[in-house]
This record gives C-alpha cells, structure tokens and sequence, in this order.
C-alpha cells in the first residue's frame, strides 16, 4: 500500500513555488502541544478521459479508514508526531514523522503552520519559497465549526514522460493551532485526472462532532468538482493552443505559378 507515496505527492506539491522573496521577520509559534491528536479521513477519485481502469496502488490507498497523528514531541519550531494509518482490513501501519514550522521542512506527514496567522502572512519565514495565507474564513467540520487560514496553489508544467502536466491544491488550517484541518488537490496529465481529499473527523482539542463512516463504508468524496472541470478546461485549451501555434508555425511551400 502506496498511501506515503499520496502523502509525499501532496508535500511536493506544497514546496513547489519558487518566488523569490525578502524573508521579514517572524516569530514561528507552534499552537499545539504534546498529546494532542489529530484524525483525517482520506479520499482518492480517479478518472480517464480514455477509459484506463484505475491503477492499482490508488485502489489500495482508497481503501484507508483514517489517518491518526498524535504530537510526541516539541522541541525549538519542530513538531514529531506518531502518524497512524488504518486500513478497512483491519491493518494499521505507524511511522514517525517530523515537522518543523520554521523552514517548511517535512518528513512523511502532513504539514503544520504557525499558529494565529492572518491573510497575508507568510508562513515557514526560514524556507527556500514564499507561501502567504490567501484567506481566513470559517469552515464547518461536523458539528463545529472553526476559523481556518487558506493556501491555495495552482500550478501547470511539460514532462517528457506524461505531457502537459495541471494541478490545483487548497490547505486549510485551524487557525488557533496551526493544524491541517482539510486538503483537496486535483491533478491532470495524459487524459487522466486524480484528486485527493483529506478532512479532519476528530481531535482532543475541539468538538468536531459524531464521525459517520465505517470500515465497510467508506464516506463519499465531497472533492471540489469545479477545480476538477477547470482543469479538464484547461487541458483543452492548452492542447488548442498547442494545435493553433504549430499551424502557425509550419512552414509552407509557396505555389508557383506558371506564366502563360
């Protein structure tokens, strides 16, 4: 099961801006404590504008029931948690996994921020690429609700292997805490189009409400369908694009014409 691989594209994806920046200063403040616990559920669709069956290793991811994260230390701006996936088999894997809110940097798990930002903060003041918060807003888990700061990324590049590569990526996090409450993602590349979602169903710091699925039934994905349909827009405008400048650009054999 490749559920790391999922986690690992996702942080990927939230370290790929490259604007260059004038670091201002900032004081990281860690907003949540040794204990804590956080669950998320986790979601993958798949779809082929060909027809291809879903690949194997996103049949197996989407057979995860939820994705634990306990806070097992604190020390300077790092966070180590113990993160916990669980199958609907029955089997559960656990890795250690580190976060450290200053530079950004991560290893296999899902990211944390700084407690208390605002719109227009910036975030992991010490990383390589700038992230700023694009919103507050208040979003309902459940039966709660809570203030959460939004990242959104948007992102388009050209591999070799798979062609014209599109994705679209939204963080939110409590704002209070700093934590990951919600991720949606969707990605395009050779007619096929993925996307992930993860929310959070329960934590000890706040009433998030009575959580609904069950091993055998798994909740329906509640994807943002929009950011999907735009990125299929988007494939088909690229590829008209792409027809438009090579017609443009053929070189033609101008016709002679005989004198009679």
């Amino acid at each position: 099961m490749k559920i790391s691989v999922i986690l690992m594209l996702a942080l990927l994806c939230f370290a790929a801006v490259t604007t260059a920046i004038t670091t201002q200063a900032q004081t990281p403040r860690i907003g949540v404590s040794v204990g804590d616990t956080f669950r998320y559920d986790f979601i993958i669709t798949f779809t082929s504008l060909y027809g291809d069956p879903t690949p194997d290793y996103l049949i197996a991811d989407n057979q995860t029931s939820w994705i634990d994260l306990t806070v097992t230390e604190i020390s300077a701006t790092t966070i180590t948690f113990d993160m916990k996936t669980r199958y609907r088999d029955g089997t559960e894997v656990s890795n250690v996994t580190i976060c450290d809110i200053d530079t950004g940097e991560n290893k296999g798990g899902p990211p944390f921020i700084d407690a208390n930002l605002k719109k227009g903060d910036l975030i992991n003041p010490k990383a390589d690429s700038a992230w700023y918060i694009n919103q507050t807003e208040t979003r309902g888990y459940k039966d709660s609700t809570r203030e959460t700061n939004l990242i959104e990324f948007q992102d388009s590049a050209v591999f070799e292997e798979i062609g014209d590569y599109l994705s679209v990526l939204s963080y939110w996090f409590d704002k209070t805490t700093g934590a990951p409450v919600e991720y949606i993602s969707a990605s395009a590349y050779g007619g096929m189009i993925m996307g992930i979602e993860s929310k959070l169903i329960s934590t000890n710091l706040w009433e998030v409400g009575e959580h609904v699925q069950t091993e055998t039934n798994p909740p329906e994905s509640s994807i943002n369908m929009i950011a999907i349909a735009g990125l299929i827009i988007a494939i088909v405008i690229v590829i008209g694009v792409v027809i438009v400048f090579r017609k443009k650009h053929t070189t033609q054999t101008p016709t002679k014409t005989s004198n009679a």
